[in-house]
């Protein structure tokens, strides 16, 4: 990896002209093994990042204490781009056929260049490059070099971390563990594995875990599963997933759970809230999940959605008693291109879904459903039709105007047990304020109690 200080300004020499609060940046290499994107070269505050390659982006990771400029070079030259989340306000310009880029502090971008594959740019808190110092146990994966791990296994107090520039091949287990942690710079990298192989990560009754600024590239399905967990902070967490079931992360029968400024890139859902049973296949193990859901905040998250899933989903499993206190707050939609939606509760089986609130949400592309709320029996249901929707709140919500008649259902299973008391504050597309259900392109069916208002 490469430092750079405040006298390492050759990119911004080139476009942007030298500034004394230029910041210290890593910029992390790959090893050999690793595709690359060869026709793109990268230059953060004068360092020179690797760039992956995927299927479906390009990706380079760094780490930096500040503001970073950022210069792309791509053959041929660059004559248009647009960056993402549009709500990062980044400041850009094209010159000599070379884009320019400010950002403000380490943030998650995709750069789109007509031609090429997204650039995902990671660049993360300096701060968080080095363990925690409160494990018990550290396991130290070295930059440079692929650790052929197969499964790893942490238990009481283990921190697992995967240097900037270290890439883990394997999948991560941990049961019954409490102080658990993951974090790093580094990459795991399950690409190579076939699709449905086995999920990525998963957490078994474990209590306070933190995973913290590892890369998850190509999980063959879920990419990490909280199951009957307490006390879980996930943040700065980036995946990329590009096979059907990537879920980006699930929340299945846990309770305190914390997932923040993370970048989830998945063809399926990106985070998912469900209560399932016991599964004992030969590759997949994991215990019985069917517990409520209590107290979960989803904040300042990008997410990309691909053909599969849902953004924001709860359900479709969901066999416990409740699901309760769900909040998702200031994140941004850059893409939900699929045949699910943005905002979804399928109550596939008995639970009470409520207090729920999505608050602060931007969406810059929505191809199918925006809301979609059902009880409903469906074939991951083994209990359907018994359950509950009702205290739902939608609150300043910002969407691309819809052109098309997009529709949102809402709909409970019977009459006696409808979907009641959802609120749609201050909710736009465009500059459109949603006041009504024709605004919204609203279908509903044994549902009471929707309303719709402007924000003074």
């Amino acid at each position: 990896m490469r430092l750079a200080g405040r006298h390492g300004c050759k990119a911004l020499a080139w476009g942007l002209g030298c500034q004394p609060t230029m910041t210290a940046v890593l910029a992390y290499p790959l090893p050999p093994g690793i595709p690359r994107a060869e026709h793109l070269v990268l230059v953060v505050n004068g360092t020179l990042p690797a760039i992956g390659r995927t299927p479906v982006c390009d990706y380079a990771i760094c780490a930096a204490d500040g503001a970073v400029s950022i210069e792309v070079s791509a053959s041929p030259g660059i004559t248009a781009a647009a960056v993402r989340p549009a709500a990062a306000n980044v400041q850009q310009r094209i010159h000599g056929g070379r884009l320019f880029l400010e950002l403000d502090r380490p943030r998650q971008i995709s750069i789109e260049i007509p031609g090429h594959q997204p650039l995902y740019l990671f660049v993360q808190p300096l701060a968080t490059a080095e363990p925690s110092g409160k494990a018990r146990v550290l396991r130290r994966l070295a930059a440079g070099r692929i650790h052929e791990l197969g499964e790893v296994v942490l238990t009481d107090g283990e921190e697992l971390h995967i240097e900037g520039g270290a890439v883990l091949r394997g999948w991560v287990r941990a049961t019954g563990a409490s102080d658990v942690r993951i974090s790093g710079h580094g990459v795991i990298d399950t690409s190579p594995l076939p699709a449905y192989y086995r999920r990525l990560m998963i957490f078994d009754r474990c209590h306070a875990l933190d995973i913290s600024g590892i890369t998850a590239i190509g999980s063959p399905s879920w990419t990490v599963m909280l199951g009957d967990c307490e006390d879980v902070r996930i943040r700065g967490m980036n995946q990329i997933g590009w096979h059907v079931t990537t879920d980006g992360i699930d929340i299945v029968g846990s309770r305190r759970v914390l997932i923040e400024d993370c970048f989830l890139r998945n063809n399926d859902d990106c985070v998912a809230i469900k209560a399932i049973g016991p599964n004992d296949s030969a590759t997949d193990r994991h215990g019985d999940f069917r517990r409520d859901v209590e107290d979960v905040l989803v904040q300042r998250c990008t997410c990309y959605n691909d053909r599969a899933g849902n953004v924001f989903e709860i359900g479709f499993e969901t066999r416990c008693a409740a699901m309760r206190r769900i909040t998702f707050s200031d994140c941004d939609v850059i893409g939900a291109h699929g045949e699910g939606g943005v905002f979804t509760i399928h109550n596939g089986d008995r639970a009470v879904v409520e207090d729920v609130l999505y608050e602060d949400i931007r969406i810059e592309h929505f191809y199918d459903k925006f809301i979609d709320f059902r009880v409903l029996d469906s074939r991951y249901s083994h209990e359907g039709g018994q359950g509950v929707i009702r205290r739902i709140t939608l609150r300043r919500i910002r969407a691309i105007e819809d052109l098309y008649n997009t529709a949102s259902l809402i709909s409970g299973m019977n009459a006696a047990v409808p979907v009641s008391d959802v609120q749609l504050i201050d909710v736009r597309f465009g500059s459109r304020v949603i006041l009504s259900s024709d605004d919204l392109h609203l279908f509903t069916r044994n549902a009471e109690d929707i309303t719709f208002s402007e924000l003074p």
